[in-house]
């Protein structure tokens, strides 16, 4: 049973839903566990995939009791939840539901600033609850286990890194799609988030593609990405993000297509990837762009480093979010003409059969959910 808030796309939702497609067939029954209680755009996707959903709030008084009769009445024989430190209940109540492999898997480094004291002291329970009662501690990268969790994580057993990978295939394109309709001569550049998540950081990239105008007048900028969460919300998010735009940069140079399924077309259609996130885990999107065969320009977050450092020679750039836009531009203006001598199919190639490939990545996954020898504990992991 995977826990995730709410089947909306995102990065955890939608890397879960293709290891669940790639491992179908594997001897794994797939359940996935609600907890926002919500449905949402993915809910389809997930059933088509072979999945039982459940939905069921975490915020309810009778959450603990229902969700442990629901683990009884499953047969569940693994957890694995997804919504950082809340998923210490989670485990708790897997654990008194016994279920023998109980997974938390961080997704995110972690908010440290900004957030107020009552949340840090829950924060604070929930993660002794984690300690409690995981049987696995999981981060996507290294760094993502020291910030998210333990600087000292390398000493205990429990620990390990697995990480996300994306179906490489499905993004590999030989040359640069025309289905957003504008000449080859125009440079596209497109940003993939939603726009109702602040650390996605949609204003810089409006403020880069600004400062991006005076070298390269003609270029567009193409957010990908839910913009809000109804109409309203959507439309007072876009004219916020237009308002970032310098004075005389015609707003016909940034184009919101909104939530998508096919975001493997609009990178097809790009020339260069814009990724501004303040706060990520691994990022899927980033990977996904390297896979459609994308020069990346990004901000310079312990995942994309890792990226980095895990495969020499990949086409990204890696600045601070505070940088000047002018920098960004810089880099971007750099990295195209660099690109411009080099096969799109080459770049892509890149990540195919590396650790980000889904190919390798699902073994981490199965392992997790079914290596012998982590037997139902009788007491608490301390």
């Amino acid at each position: 049973m995977h826990v995730i808030s709410r089947l909306i796309p995102g990065g955890v939702e939608r890397r879960t839903l293709e290891l669940i497609r790639f491992t179908h067939g594997e001897g794994i029954e797939h359940h996935v566990l609600v907890s926002s209680g919500q449905r949402g755009t993915l809910d389809d996707d997930y059933r088509a995939a072979g999945v039982r959903l459940h939905y069921l709030p975490v915020q309810s008084v009778f959450f603990v009791f229902r969700f442990v009769i629901l683990l009884r009445r499953l047969g569940i024989s693994v957890l694995h939840s997804n919504i950082m430190y809340t998923s210490g209940l989670l485990l708790f109540g897997a654990w008194i539901a016994r279920v023998p492999r109980r997974i938390a898997h961080f997704q995110s480094d972690g908010q440290k600033v900004g957030i107020s004291w009552l949340k840090l002291a829950r924060h604070r329970v929930l993660r002794e609850m984690i300690g409690l009662f995981a049987t696995k501690i999981v981060g996507l990268t290294p760094d993502n286990l020291t910030l998210a969790w333990n600087p000292n994580w390398r000493d205990d057993s429990r620990c390990e890194v697995v990480v996300n990978g994306v179906q490489t295939s499905e993004f590999a394109v030989g040359e640069r799609s025309a289905m957003l309709g504008m000449p080859e001569a125009v440079p596209i550049v497109v940003h993939v988030g939603r726009g109702d998540l602040p650390t996605k950081n949609r204003e810089k990239a409006a403020r880069v593609i600004s400062a991006l105008t005076t070298r390269l007048p003609d270029c567009q900028l193409v957010f990908v990405g839910r913009d809000g969460r109804d109409a309203e919300e959507a439309e007072t998010h876009r004219k916020g993000i237009l308002a970032e735009l310098s004075p005389g940069v015609d707003s016909s140079r940034v184009r919101f297509v909104g939530e998508v399924d096919n975001v493997s077309d609009y990178l097809a259609a790009a020339d260069l990837f814009l990724f501004t996130s303040t706060l990520e885990g691994l990022p899927g999107v980033v990977i996904e762009a390297l896979a459609s065969g994308l020069p990346v320009v990004s901000s310079d977050l312990p995942g994309v480093r890792y990226i980095v450092e895990s495969v020499p020679g990949l086409p990204i750039r890696l600045l601070d979010p505070d940088q000047g836009d002018e920098s960004w531009a810089t880099a971007i203006v750099e990295l195209l003409d660099e690109s411009a001598e080099g096969s799109r199919a080459a770049r892509a190639e890149q990540i195919v059969g590396t650790p980000f490939d889904i190919q390798e990545s699902a073994r981490g996954y199965v392992n997790l959910w079914t290596a012998p020898g982590q037997a139902p504990s009788d007491g608490f992991q301390s």
